[in-house]
């Protein structure tokens, strides 16, 4: 049974920084252990986290999965939904 957190998003292709960042606070991760587990700055962290464009995909590919690897799941919007965050009944964050 999978107890991550489920999140809907816009661009089928990847999860905007936005998104992203719902997803980490959402799991009650710090920035730093996650920019550390993508092995990547707390810099680029904070970059890909406000939306900035110079970030590069392989960054928030690295972020998107370690947050998949602490369960969350990323799923693409039917078009009438926009983002949003559903979390598992016995979640406790």
């Amino acid at each position: 049974m999978d107890s991550g957190l489920f999140l809907c998003f816009f661009n089928e292709m990847f999860p905007s920084g936005r998104i992203l960042k719902a997803a980490r606070v959402g799991m009650g991760l710090n920035p730093d252990e996650v920019a550390e587990e993508a092995g990547i700055s707390r810099a680029s962290l904070s970059r890909l986290e406000a939306g900035s464009l110079s970030v590069s995909v392989k960054v928030a590919d690295s972020v998107r999965k370690v947050l998949e690897n602490y369960g969350v799941r990323f799923l693409t919007g039917d078009g009438a939904v926009g983002p949003s965050i559903r979390f598992p009944v016995d979640y406790q964050g």
